[in-house]
């Protein structure tokens, strides 16, 4: 379980106005090693559908924790991902002057 959020995260969550974004990260995914690393707006909009709802006989039950997701990146570069495993991070923005957003690991998906 992750334990390391701010107070400032804590206190937008309660409040229920929350702006959230998706950062995935590909590892060692160029010829450096260096990463890859894509947000939202790279993701594009309403681009990432994680898969977290439980029904039963057709009734919603609740949501939990799963590991498949599907997202549509929307921008210029063309990168090959097939089979290529990523760490996602959702973020939610704790600074609206600066527009500084607090990210929180999600799992890593292969």
């Amino acid at each position: 379980m992750y334990t390391q959020i701010s107070e400032q995260f804590k206190n937008v969550v309660k409040s229920n106005v929350i702006t959230a974004t998706a950062r995935l990260t590909f590892k060692n995914f160029f010829s450096d090693n260096s990463n890859l690393t894509l947000i939202k707006n790279d993701i594009g909009q309403n681009g990432l559908n994680l898969a977290d709802y439980c029904y039963n006989n057709g009734q919603l039950v609740g949501t939990v924790m799963s590991k498949e997701l599907e997202i549509e990146i929307n921008n210029n570069n063309e990168y090959d991902l097939a089979d290529k495993s990523f760490d996602l991070e959702i973020g939610v923005l704790i600074d609206k002057e600066n527009l500084i957003y607090e990210f929180v690991p999600y799992g890593e998906y292969k």
